[in-house]
């Protein structure tokens, strides 16, 4: 589930950014950027993902505005990637506004990924330029920290992770650090977050994200119950490891709280994806 975020500062003109690198052109607003990627990924995975869209504000929200829409701008399916192009403003629009109500968008994702009613994973992708507000409607400016709790409610109780992508973020780099941990898959580095300063930089992060959803799985067994566990894939053993950055294998997501969820690391990753999956291979249990 993408989470957008469509405050009125991603079309705020006095933030527009070079996105294609090349001082001949015009700058373009955030929104501009952001949507050329959705429309990127849409494109290429919508027959592989079950992708769907919610927007913080409302599609119709005005500027000042904190709603937030019950259910997705388009729920979460197969083949959506027309739908969701149409329920997101145009690339161009410059007009919208609002603040930035990021915790209702966690919600009404959360609630519609648990409705569906099956075992297969999910996760919510999060973009947002600004500091999460409209907690208090007298003051909607001050930060909502109830994001970061909704975002660790989302993946210590459903066991659905939330990636964070901040568009660029300075300002604002231990709220989206604390969020990020919080959503169960913090990014490796100094900064949890995919922090998106340019145009490039938002297309590689989602791109990351999508590699690392699609390799991301639930397993039978408690790894901890063995002395070792390799995957086979394609034909080839992948160690488990510490962490991805070691090299080809897989990860425990979060071994306290979700043990049974791995991520498979690089080469096992495409290996897994060539062939449409793998299988755990086992030793001896550990003994009591």
């Amino acid at each position: 589930m993408l989470v957008l975020d469509k405050s009125g500062s991603m079309v705020d003109h006095g933030n527009d950014w070079d996105h294609d690198g090349d001082a001949g052109t015009p700058e373009v607003t955030r929104w501009f950027s952001l949507h050329g990627v959705v429309s990127t990924i849409v494109d290429q995975y919508e027959d592989q993902f079950r992708l769907g869209v919610t927007l913080f504000p409302a599609r119709d929200a005005e500027k000042g505005s904190c709603s937030v829409t019950e259910t997705p701008d388009v729920g979460v399916g197969l083949g959506n990637g027309a739908a969701i192009l149409a329920a997101i403003p145009a690339a161009s629009d410059d007009q919208f506004g609002g603040y930035t109500p990021t915790t209702d968008g966690i919600t009404t994702s959360l609630a519609h990924l648990e409705e569906q009613g099956d075992e297969r994973p999910s996760a919510m992708v999060l973009v947002t330029d600004g500091r999460a507000n409209c907690a208090d409607l007298n003051h909607p400016t001050d930060y909502d920290t109830d994001l970061t709790l909704a975002v660790a409610d989302a993946w210590n109780g459903a066991g659905v992770p939330t990636f964070v992508v901040g568009i660029d973020s300075a300002g604002q780099r231990d709220e989206l650090n604390a969020v990020a941990d919080a959503g169960g898959v913090p990014r490796e580095g100094s900064d949890h977050f995919y922090d998106a300063s340019t145009h490039e930089a938002l297309q590689t992060a989602l791109e990351d994200i999508t590699d690392r959803v699609r390799c991301q799985l639930e397993v039978g067994i408690l790894p901890g119950e063995f002395e070792s566990m390799v995957i086979e894939a394609d034909g080839k053993d992948f160690p488990q490891l510490q962490s991805c950055s070691e090299g080809d294998g897989w990860v425990q997501v979060d071994p306290v709280n979700h043990p049974n969820k791995i991520e498979l690391c690089n080469a096992a990753c495409d290996a897994a994806v060539t062939i449409g999956g793998g299988r755990a291979k086992l030793e001896c249990p550990l003994l009591p």
